[in-house]
């Protein structure tokens, strides 16, 4: 993708596959650090993990399919777990996390800001909010 800026950790072939390991620089200076879970072309199939330390640590995963229209449809699940000790719902270690599917495959069904916003919430009230 252009503009997309990565440094490759590990990978057998030098592209995505299962097991390979990239980083993304972030604005701060720090990276975040992704691994392939699953890559399988046959099916349309990849998945990522990704941490970025301290912050959040998130899976990804897509999937194409074609539809009746004859055109490609995407499905799209995000997870995302916050790693910051104050974002946590109480001080004994637990993590909680979230997730959100989107079969339309175009963007969130719930745009991140506000995915984010109701993780927080519920790490520190303890409910959800819909």
């Amino acid at each position: 993708m252009p503009g997309w800026q990565y440094k490759m950790i590990y990978s057998k072939s030098g592209v995505a596959e299962a097991g390979c390991v990239f980083t993304t620089p972030n604005g701060n200076g720090t990276e975040t650090t992704w691994l392939v879970t699953e890559y399988d072309p046959a099916t349309f199939r990849i998945a990522f993990s990704w941490v970025k330390p301290g912050e959040v640590a998130a899976q990804i995963a897509i999937s194409l399919n074609k539809n009746p229209e004859g055109n490609t449809t995407a499905l799209i699940r995000y997870a995302y777990t916050g790693l910051r000790k104050s974002d946590q719902h109480s001080g004994d270690g637990v993590i909680t996390s979230v997730s959100d599917t989107n079969p339309g495959g175009r963007k969130p069904a719930i745009p991140q800001t506000l995915l984010r916003r109701r993780t927080l919430h519920n790490q520190r009230n303890g409910q959800i909010l819909t």
